[in-house]
């Protein structure tokens, strides 16, 4: 074991992203009239800087009695929780209004403006969180806004913080030719990066849209952008509120009190990938994952790693799932797989057993029994799965699946890539859209734990 050789006692690193004990909790997409009365949460206050003026389009979340995934953006801007006000992005580049908690700026005309970017990095320092949409990387973020790195505080609570970075990717040699890879061009864009440097509830948000249509994949548009920050804000709002009986700190769980026997773990960043049919919201994934190193081990070239994976889907506006797939890759060639589960099945429940040095256990349900098919590769280093509607069983809304993939790693920095793909629809069948996303999983442990 690289630098820990001899130790015999298992020691479990955790990072959680996005941190939520999932099963004892259920959908929430009914709380249009859910009260949060009695609660300390903290209001939000978001300039939003486009050239498009979005006041029609809060005015229309406001009095929408028919979109069921924007029912607590309607509540909160309509009881004052969240406030917006539309600023024109102009020729001064100028972060106007001080009251504000929360900025949002295109991402193309921050690029274009080093008064704009100071003021912006000005305003992150300051203590507000700073949105930029349009597509781009963490490293972009962090160069434009002249900050040396993202971190989120992933631990558990009550427990040692534990410090994950995102961008600035560490190389530590070549990948693997992989002919079935499945990345894309681009992969490392996102849609919308909010950062804040304040040790807060939600201190970071990224978003993947997808837009559908019946001539094909269109480009976001200031509506979805919109539509995805205010979903933050809301997250936002309810995670520095006292829990309410019933209602978590999440929009879209609600507490299942038959079940809630384990205290919810509140994180502070929030991931996720939308599939919209033109302006319509179909459908979102949210993803957390649990890394865990083993020290219960003396090899002396690897070190040991899982990840528990926990995606969960759910659609909106009659939109329902019908196939998900689940990519874990590991990237480097001095890397090499060790175990992935589930393995083929289509009844509940679905088993996870990873084996020495981690001894893992566990089984969960799926709400319609699919069918799981598991596709991996030992040669290529890689865990994947396809998750179909069949004859007997369905994906549902709501579903979590919970695969865990093993690997050897050498050196001191642990990699692994996480891809998500599902597909959405509606009863007619004349709506389809898919949400896709992919994760970095990038541990440096160059400095042992004590």
């Amino acid at each position: 074991m690289v630098g820990w050789v001899g130790k015999k006692t298992l020691l479990l690193i955790t990072i959680l992203l996005i941190g939520i004990v999932w099963s004892p909790y259920s959908l929430n997409v009914k709380g249009a009239n859910a009260s949060t009365a009695g609660t300390k949460a903290e209001e939000r206050k978001l300039d939003f800087y486009s050239t498009e003026d979005i006041t029609p389009v809060i005015k229309s979340m406001k009095n929408d009695n028919k979109d069921d995934s924007i029912i607590k953006e309607k509540q909160f801007l309509n009881e004052g929780k969240i406030k917006v006000e539309w600023k024109q992005a102009n020729k001064e580049n100028k972060v106007t209004n001080q009251e504000s908690t929360d900025i949002a700026y295109s991402v193309n005309e921050v690029k274009k403006s080093p008064e704009l970017q100071k003021a912006l990095h000005d305003a992150l320092i300051d203590g507000k969180k700073v949105y930029l949409y349009g597509g781009l990387t963490f490293d972009e973020y962090r160069q434009l806004l002249n900050i040396d790195e993202i971190t989120i505080d992933a631990s558990k609570e009550n427990s040692k913080p534990m410090k994950v970075h995102f961008g600035n990717e560490k190389q530590k040699g070549p990948k693997k030719e992989n002919p079935h890879s499945l990345a894309w061009k681009d992969e490392d864009v996102h849609d919308i990066i909010g950062y804040t440097i304040k040790d807060v509830p939600q201190k970071l948000f990224v978003s993947d849209i997808n837009v559908s249509s019946k001539n094909g994949t269109l480009p976001p548009t200031t509506k979805h952008y919109i539509q995805e920050i205010l979903n933050s804000l809301v997250i936002t709002v309810e995670s520095t509120a006292e829990e309410e009986p019933g209602i978590t700190s999440f929009n879209f769980l609600r507490k299942n009190a038959a079940k809630a026997d384990s205290k919810i773990v509140k994180s502070n960043g929030t991931f996720s990938a939308s599939a919209y049919y033109n302006s319509l919201l179909l459908g979102r994934i949210y993803t957390d994952w649990y890394l865990k190193q083993s020290y219960d081990e003396s090899d002396g070239t690897y070190d040991y790693f899982t990840v528990e994976d926990y995606t969960q889907i759910q659609g909106y506006n009659g939109g329902y799932p019908y196939y998900l797939k689940v990519d874990h890759d590991i990237p480097y060639d001095s890397d090499h797989i060790y175990d992935w589960d589930p393995d083929d099945d289509s009844d509940n429940p679905y088993n996870i057993s990873i084996g020495f040095p981690w001894s893992i256990s566990f089984s969960f349900d799926l709400g319609g029994e699919p069918t799981v098919d598991e596709i991996g590769s030992l040669n290529y280093d890689y865990g994947r799965w396809e998750i179909k509607n069949g004859i007997g069983g369905s994906l549902e809304n709501g579903d979590i699946f919970k695969p865990t993939t093993s690997w050897k790693s050498s050196g001191t920095y642990a990699s692994m890539d996480i891809r998500h793909w599902c597909n959405f629809t509606e009863v007619s069948g004349n709506m389809t859209a898919q949400a896709y996303h992919k994760l970095d999983v990038d541990y440096d442990y160059t400095t042992p734990v004590q």
